[in-house]
């Protein structure tokens, strides 16, 4: 009986000792699956911030090409801006420069009527009345009143070709041949 008894009571304790060895397993295991129940929650967290970061970043990114885009849309139409204004720029220039020259024709045609009609003449300073120097004109009245540029013979004719239809057509009396009244309505016959 003392030997069952003995068996009995070594069962019991190794028994215990196994119930306790178990609990204790359980309750690590029991930390533990808490623990990686947690670290998932962070790790899923963690994971949606770093979509929502990337999500953000190719917005971004996609703003950053458009705004690219814009950029380069905005050089090209201030190139373009550019590119006119120094037209308009060139042809304020040829127009400041054709108005000086008509101001001086005028001046110079004006002087002429005052000195037909037996005026005085009163020229602005730089301009020189035809006919000033000796009654004469010299070669600086000849290209103040008439200057005519052209860059080929074709555009000279052209040109000489619009200047006669504007002006009104006039019989030679002895030899009936066209001349035109700048020429004084006489040709050489």
């Amino acid at each position: 009986n003392t030997a069952v008894a003995a068996v009995s009571i070594l069962q019991a304790d190794a028994f215990r000792s196994e119930h306790s060895s178990r609990r204790h397993l359980e309750r690590q295991l029991d930390a533990l699956c808490q623990q990686v129940q947690r670290r998932m929650t962070q790790a899923a967290a963690q994971q949606q911030e770093h979509e929502a970061l990337r999500a953000r970043q190719e917005a971004t990114v996609r703003e950053l090409d458009e705004a690219q885009g814009h950029v380069r849309l905005l050089q090209s139409e201030l190139r373009e801006v550019s590119a006119r204004l120094s037209d308009l720029g060139r042809q304020e220039s040829l127009l400041r420069q054709a108005l000086t020259d008509k101001e001086r024709q005028v001046a110079v045609l004006t002087a002429e009527v005052e000195r037909l009609q037996g005026r005085p003449v009163h020229l602005p300073s730089g301009v020189v009345a035809p006919g000033a120097i000796g009654g004469m004109l010299t070669g600086q009245d000849v290209i103040s009143a008439s200057l005519i540029t052209f860059t080929s013979v074709a555009e000279l004719v052209a040109i000489n070709t619009k200047l006669q239809v504007g002006l009104p057509m006039v019989f030679c009396l002895c030899c009936n041949v066209r001349v035109f009244s700048s020429m004084s309505g006489l040709c050489k016959c």
